[in-house]
C-alpha cells in the first residue's frame, strides 16, 4: 500500500474510534479486573537508492504495526496479587529487509526468556500474526518483603535515552511508545528498609540465542547458565542523593554497576550510570562476521542532565560510552550485538538531546536528536501527542535519518551492500499512532 493511503486510512480510523471507553469487568485496582488497550502505528517510509535494500526504483515503503493488549489484574488480599497480559500483534512491511526500517519495528530477539510461547497464527514475508502471553505474574507481600514470580517488566536505572544497569530489555531511545515493556521470566525478591531505601535479589531464566538464523528466533524453550541472570541490587538515598549498586551474573557475562541521581541547583538534575561486563565464557560470532566475542569485556556510561519548568518544558541531554559498540569500519558487529539484545547502539560514542513541552491541555510536543560520533551520523524525531479524550490519544511523528549510505554495489554483484554509518542505512519516514484504553 502506498504510504499516503497508509497514513489516510490510520487518520480515518482515528476519528471512527475515538469514543469514552470503561473497563470490560471489574477494576484492575481491586480484587478483580479485566481490561485493555488497542494501539495501531503505521509508518510512511521515504527510501534512499540502494537496490539491494530496497530493489530497482523502490522510492517508497509501509509499515505498520496494530497490538490488542488484554490485561486480567488484581489484589484477592492485601498479600497477593497478580497480573496477566496477552497479547495479538499484527505486522506489516513492504520492505524486502531490516535495513532501512525504523528501529521501533525492529524486534530484537528476547533474552530471559524461558518459554518461547508466541504463536505465530500467519508467517509471511511481509506479514506477521502473532498471539502471546505477554506479562504472567504474581506478587506475595508481607511487611517490607515482596516476592514476584513470572514473566514480568523489570526497569533497572533512571537514564532515559540510554541505560547500562536496565539488562532486562531496555527501550530503544527512539522509541516513543514506552507503555508496557517486554517481560523476563524471572523472580523478583525485594527488601524495603526505609521509604527510600532497599535490597533485592532477581533471577531471571534464560537460554543462549547465538545460534539464531538471519537474527531470528529458533523458537526452541529452554534454559542454561549462560542466558540466565543472578544480579543483586541495593539502593537508597544519601544527603539527597539516590544511589544504587549492583553485580552479579548476567547474560553471557558477569557485571558490577552503579548509579547516582542528585539535584545540583536551579532545578538541574544530574543523572550518572556506568556498568562493566566481564565475559564468562567466550563465544565467537557466526561467519561472516569477524571472529570476536558475542559478549565482549566492555564498559557502558552514561551522564545526563536536565531540567523541568514550571510551564512545562522539559530539557534533557546525555552523553552514551558504549563498549559494546563498534568502531566505524566494523558497523555490522553493532547491528548484530542490537539484533541480539547485546547492546542498544552499533557504534560507541553518542549525544543524545530531548525536549518536551505542553501547548495545550490536550497537546503535548517532544522531539529526539541523536548524534552518532562513531560515524557522524544522526536521527532528528519530532513527535507530538492529541489527547481525543480519557482513554484516546492519537500521536503524529516523523524520522529525520541523516548519515552516509551503505555502498551500493550493482544488482547481483559479487559484493554486498557495506554499511557506513548506523543512521544513515535507515531511511527517513513519518507516523501515525492511535491507541485506546478500556
Amino acid at each position: 500500500m502506498r504510504p499516503d493511503r497508509l497514513f489516510a486510512a490510520v487518520v480515518t480510523a482515528v476519528f471512527l474510534l475515538a469514543a469514552p471507553a470503561a473497563a470490560l469487568v471489574g477494576d484492575t485496582d481491586g480484587a478483580f479486573g479485566l481490561d485493555g488497550t488497542l494501539r495501531t502505528t503505521a509508518f510512511g517510509l521515504r527510501n534512499y537508492d540502494n537496490p539491494n535494500f530496497f530493489g530497482p526504483s523502490n522510492k517508497y515503503d509501509g509499515l505498520s504495526q496494530s497490538s490488542l493488549r488484554l490485561i486480567a489484574a488484581g489484589s484477592p488480599a492485601d498479600w497477593i496479587s497478580f497480573q496477566i497480559h496477552g497479547l495479538q500483534e499484527l505486522r506489516f512491511t513492504s520492505t524486502p529487509v531490516l535495513a532501512g526500517q525504523p528501529p521501533p519495528l525492529m524486534v530484537p530477539v528476547r533474552r530471559y526468556r524461558v518459554f518461547q510461547d508466541q504463536y505465530n497464527w500467519a508467517d509471511e514475508p511481509d506479514t506477521v500474526a502473532s498471539i502471546s502471553p505477554e506479562w504472567y505474574n504474581f506478587t506475595l507481600s508481607v511487611g517490607p518483603l515482596d516476592i514476584t514470580i513470572g514473566r514480568q517488566a523489570i526497569t533497572l536505572g533512571k537514564a532515559y535515552l540510554w541505560n547500562p544497569l536496565d539488562v532486562f530489555s531496555p527501550f530503544d531511545p527512539q522509541q516513543f511508545d514506552r507503555d508496557y515493556k517486554p517481560g523476563a521470566d524471572a523472580a523478583r525478591v525485594t527488601f524495603s528498609i526505609g521509604e527510600f531505601s532497599g535490597v533485592e535479589v532477581i533471577g531471571a531464566g534464560g537460554r543462549e540465542i547465538l545460534d539464531v538464523p538471519l537474527y531470528k528466533d529458533t523458537g526452541r524453550s529452554g534454559c542454561d547458565w549462560y542466558g540466565s541472570a543472578v544480579l543483586g541490587r541495593a539502593y537508597t538515598t544519601v544527603k539527597g542523593i539516590d544511589i544504587s549498586l549492583q553485580g552479579g551474573k548476567v547474560y553471557g557475562g558477569t557485571m558490577l554497576g552503579g548509579g547516582a541521581v542528585s539535584e545540583i541547583g536551579l532545578g538541574i538534575q544530574v543523572r550518572g550510570e556506568a556498568a562493566y561486563i566481564w565475559t564468562l565464557d567466550p563465544r565467537p560470532l557466526p561467519a561472516p562476521l569477524p571472529p570476536e566475542d558475542f559478549v565482549p569485556d566492555s564498559l557502558q556510561a552514561v551522564l545526563s542532565i536536565g531540567r523541568k519548568w514550571e510551564n512545562s518544558l522539559d530539557v534533557e541531554a546525555e552523553y552514551y560510552f558504549n563498549g559494546a559498540g563498534e568502531t566505524e569500519n566494523n558497523l555490522a558487529v553493532g547491528r548484530f550485538r542490537q539484533l541480539t539484545g547485546g547492546t542498544q547502539q552499533w557504534g560507541r560514542n553518542y549525544a543524545g538531546l530531548t525536549a518536551s513541552y505542553e501547548f495545550l491541555p490536550i497537546l503535548t510536543g517532544r522531539i529526539v536528536g541523536i548524534l552518532s560520533m562513531t560515524d557522524r551520523a544522526g536521527l532528528i524525531q519530532p513527535f507530538f501527542t492529541w489527547s481525543l479524550s480519557d482513554e484516546s490519544d492519537v500521536g503524529f511523528g516523523a524520522v529525520a535519518a541523516l548519515g552516509r549510505r551503505p555502498t551500493n554495489p550493482p544488482v547481483g554483484g559479487p559484493t554486498p551492500p557495506m554499511l557506513r554509518s548506523e543512521y544513515g542505512s535507515y531511511s527517513s519516514s513519518f507516523f501515525v499512532q492511535f491507541k485506546t484504553y478500556f
